[in-house]
C-alpha cells in the first residue's frame, strides 16, 4: 500500500457540487492497483455530514478503491463486491472497526435506496 496518497484537487464548478481528486500516481491497495489519472470524489457523504466524515480522511484510499471498482462494473453487476472491498480497505487503512462498520452500513443503505429508485443494483 502507498504510504501517501498523492492527488490533485479538482475544485467543484458550482458551489453545491463536491470537490474531486485526481490520482497523481497509481494507488496500490490490497490486491488492486488504481491507475494514475483516476478521478474520485473521495468519501461520498451528504454535504451536511461532511463535518462528521471527511471526504479525505483515513478512509480516502478505501473510497478511491470503491469508486474505481464501481467504475469497472459491467452492466447488471452488483455493487456489493465493491462495497465489501471498501469495508476491508478501510480496516487496512486504519479506520476503526466501529467507524468502518457504520460507514459500510450507510453505504449499503444508500445502495438499497438507489436500487429502489431503479438506478443500479445494490
Amino acid at each position: 500500500m502507498n504510504r501517501h496518497l498523492l492527488v490533485e484537487h479538482l475544485p467543484p464548478e458550482k458551489w453545491w457540487q463536491r470537490a474531486r481528486w485526481k490520482l497523481v500516481e497509481p494507488l496500490h491497495i490490497a490486491i488492486h492497483v488504481i491507475p494514475q489519472g483516476f478521478i474520485t470524489d473521495g468519501v461520498s457523504t451528504p454535504l451536511l455530514m461532511a463535518w462528521l466524515v471527511s471526504p479525505t480522511g483515513k478512509a480516502m484510499r478505501a473510497a478511491v478503491l470503491h469508486d474505481y471498482l464501481l467504475s469497472t462494473l459491467a452492466a447488471g453487476e452488483s455493487r456489493k463486491l465493491a462495497d465489501k472491498a471498501f469495508f476491508a480497505a478501510m480496516l487496512i487503512c486504519g479506520v476503526s472497526y466501529f467507524r468502518a462498520s457504520m460507514m459500510y452500513g450507510a453505504l449499503r443503505l444508500f445502495g438499497i435506496l438507489k436500487t429502489m429508485g431503479g438506478r443500479f443494483d445494490a
